[in-house]
């Protein structure tokens, strides 16, 4: 889970989607965008208290819609790629043994 504080440096970082959420701007004229971020946003302890008071369920559910629509919009995201590397490994390693015998000999 993302860290209270990790979450308001990256709010501080994006303040636009401070004005987005809705949060109650601290207007100052001086800086980016009419508004001091750093003053606007709550506390990192508040965002913490937050962060532990969110339902775990609404998340997962958010999660699972937000990869749904993703998948919808990216064709073949989140598909299983796998295949055996240990035949490339063995190739690999015979191919350097052959030279390493064929140096010495």
């Amino acid at each position: 889970m993302i860290a209270a504080s990790q979450l308001r440096d990256f709010l501080c970082k994006h303040p636009l989607l401070i004005i987005e959420l809705g949060f109650d701007l601290r207007l100052d004229p001086s800086a980016n965008y009419g508004f001091d971020a750093e003053a606007t946003l709550p506390t990192r302890y508040w965002f913490g208290e937050k962060l532990r008071q969110l339902d775990r369920g609404l998340l997962s559910d958010l999660l699972a819609a937000t990869v749904t629509a993703l998948q919808e919009e990216i064709p073949g995201l989140g598909e299983v790629v796998a295949f055996d590397v240990r035949a490339h490994l063995c190739l690999g390693e015979r191919k350097q043994l052959a030279c390493l015998c064929h140096g010495s000999l």
